[in-house]
């Protein structure tokens, strides 16, 4: 809704700007792996590097701390 109410494209990276500071108050390691898969993967809002370090976290959590 932010990028429309900007009058930009909803391309990932213009989401991703949208979302600003607050894509880092996202929880994404409390979701579900199939969620995270599904729904966040694929919108491309997040770098590759961030996605390995939450699979990461998902996958083993805290045991390799």
């Amino acid at each position: 809704m932010e990028c429309q109410r900007k009058g930009v494209d909803a391309i990932p990276a213009n989401r991703r700007e949208a979302l600003g500071r607050g894509l880092y108050l996202l929880r994404f390691p409390t979701m579900a792996q199939e969620d995270f898969c599904l729904e966040v993967v694929p919108s491309d809002i997040l770098t590759q590097t961030e996605i390995i370090s939450i699979f990461m976290n998902l996958c083993i959590g805290n045991e390799m701390r």
